[in-house]
């Protein structure tokens, strides 16, 4: 009927970005002329007007095999939870499987977070500076220029001018000058959830050099 909608507990990849074909292509394969059932949860539509569904064709469960894939991460959209054990065990195998979004990069032995400061005190918006990750680099003359930094919404995005990596630097996401060590996201608004995220750093290939993730119950 014309209505568009949102596979519920995962997040796809934006067009342009890494594994985002095989993504399209996967789901074309999967729903294409094929009857689905649709199954809400607790929000019947976004902000978008797009419906929240999870997508079954006969016995396969779209949004959880496109996980499996590694063509989708699992991500709690709308406060959906019916599955989330399921997404999360699925990433989790698709990530040791080196499948699409999770190959590995050359170089994701150099870069560990040492401090994650997701959780600004007070109003994280209000206080942008204080929200910031510390990473520490063991690999010399490191150049990260063109690298990116994202969450696992993919909204939030920065991308490394010209920059080798020193063994500790630090990224505040509101403003600031730019030295050596310490980068400035230029934000307005907190890039980090607190109650949940993942971080993506890949490098120009678009190979993933280091994630981290945290779950605040």
């Amino acid at each position: 009927d014309g209505s568009k909608v949102r596979l519920l507990g995962i997040n796809a990849p934006e067009t342009g970005e890494r594994c985002s074909l095989d993504a399209t292509a996967s789901l074309t394969e999967l729903v294409f002329n094929q009857e689905v059932m649709l199954q809400s949860d607790k929000e019947d539509v976004d902000a978008y007007g797009r419906k929240l569904r999870y997508v079954w064709v006969n016995e396969t469960f779209v949004n959880l095999k496109l996980v499996s894939q590694g063509h989708a991460i699992a991500y709690d959209y709308a406060g959906d939870g019916e599955y989330a054990i399921a997404f999360e065990a699925a990433e989790q195998a698709a990530h040791l499987a080196d499948t699409c979004l999770w190959k590995a990069s050359e170089f994701s032995d150099c870069i560990t977070v040492s401090e994650f400061n997701y959780d600004a005190e007070g109003n994280d918006n209000e206080n942008l500076n204080e929200e910031y990750v510390i990473f520490e680099n063991s690999c010399d003359d490191l150049d990260i220029t063109g690298w990116a930094l994202s969450d696992e919404s993919a909204s939030n995005r920065y991308i490394f001018s010209t920059f080798v990596a020193q063994e500790e630097f630090t990224i505040y996401s509101g403003k600031g000058d730019n030295t050596a060590s310490k980068l400035y996201w230029g934000r307005t608004q907190a890039v980090w959830n607190n109650d949940g995220d993942t971080l993506f750093l890949r490098d120009t290939n678009k190979d993933l050099a280091l994630t981290e993730n945290y779950k605040v119950e």
